[in-house]
This record gives C-alpha cells, structure tokens and sequence, in this order.
C-alpha cells in the first residue's frame, strides 16, 4: 500500500468552459518533502465532474467523478 503525504496551497478562479461551470487553478506546496507546484481545471458537466491535473517538471493526472442520488455524502464515518 502507498500512502501520499501532499500539503498544497491553490490559488483558482470560477470560469465557464464551452458553456459549463468550471475551476482553474494552480497549486504550490510539498509532496513528501519535496516542493512541487502546477496547475489544473475541473468542469461540471450536468452530474458529472472530469478534472486534470499538472505537476510542474513532472507527472499529470486526471479523474472523473460522477454524483449520485443515492443519499450518500461521499464522506467516511467516524468510529
């Protein structure tokens, strides 16, 4: 199992994309001890959220999220 330690301030602004509520942003922080910034945007696309990322000098990445109507928050429990 690998575990991220990443601290990161972000600095974004709210835009519209093709007509879609949108967020731009740009990050700095550490990941591991290391200094890393970059930049990213997200769009909301009626229930759905795809989002892309990237780290300065290095890796990219991207995600898609989808809301449901299930009731649940996303957020875990505390026991």
């Amino acid at each position: 199992m690998s575990l991220l330690a990443t601290e990161a301030g972000l600095d974004y602004r709210v835009v519209q994309r093709e007509g879609y509520p949108a967020v731009e942003l740009s990050f700095d922080g550490s990941d591991e001890g290391d200094r890393i910034s970059g930049r990213g945007s997200a769009v909301v696309n009626g229930d759905r959220l795809q989002s892309r990322l990237f780290i300065h000098h290095g890796d990219d990445s991207d995600f898609n999220a989808r809301r449901t109507d299930d009731g649940r928050t996303g957020r875990r429990r505390r026991r």
